[in-house]
């Protein structure tokens, strides 16, 4: 029977578009379907296995307290993670001995050739002339009359120690240090003069420096000072204001200083934040687990709605379909998942630098005050602002540097100061910032090169401490003087050489 042959072979068209039409759709979804169960398996297993690795961690960090073990708190958090070992359960012990060098089946090296080469025979030379060559050690006490080079007083020097030592005449077993002396020709062995340690009576001492201490605080309410007191009175002074100085935390807005219309003292209240810096963000407030995967039914749906079918990226009404499809909520973050955990991840980094934005807002509306009541000039107060941000990024994960920028970039500042600003006041291009970390050294892009001699030295840099402190009278500075524990022990270490720092005073 003649059989028509087509391009393809001898398939008939029906038959072959039936055919590849149901491995397009129905094997397709079926392929599909079982490698998506085993991915999602693959998935789910990782995600485990993280867990018990972050599990054993724990149990580690939790057992080594201060970073070292402790076998009490070891069992107790033992017990609590089920850990402990049964009773009667052996523990796996190392074997004694060293490890072996070659283990069984290991090959072994190959053993160096005895052939008799050039190199073989300069080898052997040299390893004769070194034994030849090495110093002889001979034990002064063992060594015999053969092989020991005495002078002839040997014998009298060696009756001489026999009879002379004190270890001899006592038959003292105890080692002694003793001193030989030469006398009369004949040698003498002394023990040496052991000096006892000398007992140091802290009560007399303490009591004594006491006294002189409580001398010259009485001075202190006179007309004249001695010598001792004048030093005394500034020891006394430095260690009054230690104590009681309080530092002063500057207040936005503190004696009329300019506020900028910006509050980041909430990361998560969705009213505080301005509205150019709540548009960068779709997911401002909503839950942001590690991982996403543990998230609840419910704020899955909050992120899906707000994020992905806000009818920007995709229609509101696709929503439900989706969620059918998929099953529930969090089918879909798993099967969108590199397309949706980008912008969940992008919320946790804004939380992360929120606290550093607003740290910039004080220090901005803190430095422009200063620079407007003429304390600093327009120079130096950039050049803080500017080491503030270096500062403020060294600390910030560097994933997080690009969302701080954003965030920084979309604010109005006071002229001069934002960051687009500095960029242009110091002449990089603030497309282009080098990494700010500590280990990539003095960043120099970020300010003028005709200011980096200063900024090296410091001075412009650092700023004076704010504190409150009242000079107290002398009446109140003898009465601290007189009861002043601290200033007790400073004062004796001053006073003295003797070390105090485990004596109870």
């Amino acid at each position: 029977m003649a059989v028509f042959q087509y391009t393809w072979g001898i398939e008939r068209p029906r038959e072959k578009k039936q055919r590849h039409l149901r491995n397009a759709t129905v094997l397709r979804e079926a392929a599909l379907e079982v490698a998506r169960r085993e991915y999602e398996a693959r998935l789910a297993q990782i995600e485990a296995d993280a867990m018990e690795e972050r599990r054993l961690l724990e149990l580690v960090e939790l057992s080594t307290p201060g970073g070292r073990y402790d076998s009490t708190t070891a069992l107790q958090v033992a017990a609590q993670f089920g850990v402990l070992p049964e009773e009667g359960q052996s523990v796996a012990r190392r074997g004694p001995g060293r490890p072996r060098k070659y283990q069984p089946g290991d090959p072994r090296p190959p053993r160096p050739s005895r052939a008799k080469t050039r190199a073989g025979r300069l080898r052997a030379k040299a390893m004769r002339l070194a034994k030849l060559n090495a110093p002889v050690l001979v034990s002064p006490v063992t060594a015999s009359p053969a092989r020991a080079i005495a002078p002839k007083a040997a014998a009298e020097i060696g009756r001489a120690l026999l009879t002379g030592t004190i270890a001899a005449q006592q038959d003292v077993v105890a080692p002694i240090e003793v001193d030989v002396v030469v006398a009369d020709g004949a040698l003498v062995a002394e023990p040496m003069a052991s000096s006892a340690p000398a007992v140091l009576d802290f009560a007399a001492i303490a009591a004594r420096h006491q006294a002189s201490l409580q001398r010259a605080a009485e001075e202190l309410a006179g007309d004249e000072l001695s010598e001792d007191g004048a030093f005394l009175r500034s020891t006394i002074l430095r260690s009054h204001r230690m104590q009681n100085q309080e530092f002063v935390l500057w207040e936005r807005g503190q004696d009329g200083a300019r506020k900028l219309p910006y509050d980041f003292s909430d990361a998560m209240d969705e009213a505080r934040a301005a509205p150019e810096v709540r548009a960068l963000f779709k997911g401002f407030g909503l839950s942001r687990h590690i991982p996403s995967s543990e998230m609840s039914e419910g704020e899955m749906q909050a992120w899906m709605q707000r994020t992905i079918f806000d009818d920007e990226d995709s229609p509101k009404a696709d929503f439900d379909r989706y969620v059918k499809e998929c099953g529930s909520c969090m089918g879909f973050y798993q099967r969108y998942k590199r397309t949706f955990e980008p912008e969940i991840e992008r919320e946790r980094l804004r939380v992360a630098v929120w606290p550093a934005i607003e740290r910039r807002l004080h220090y901005v509306e803190r430095t422009y005050d200063l620079m407007m009541r003429g304390e600093v000039d327009r120079d130096t107060a950039m050049v803080r602002v500017a080491s503030l941000d270096c500062d403020i990024l060294d600390h910030l994960l560097t994933s997080s540097h690009g969302v701080y920028r954003e965030i920084v970039d979309a604010m109005v500042w006071f002229e001069g100061f934002s960051r687009l600003d500095i960029a242009e006041w110091s002449g990089h291009d603030p497309s282009k910032v080098p990494l700010c970390k500590v280990k990539q050294g003095f960043p120099g892009w970020s300010y003028p090169k005709r200011l980096h001699e200063e900024i090296l030295g410091r001075y412009m840099i650092e700023e004076a401490w704010a504190d409150k402190y009242e000079l107290p009278d002398l009446a109140e500075l003898a009465q601290f003087a007189s009861t002043d524990r601290e200033l007790f022990i400073a004062n004796l270490r001053l006073r003295t050489d003797i070390d105090y720092s485990d004596i109870d005073l």
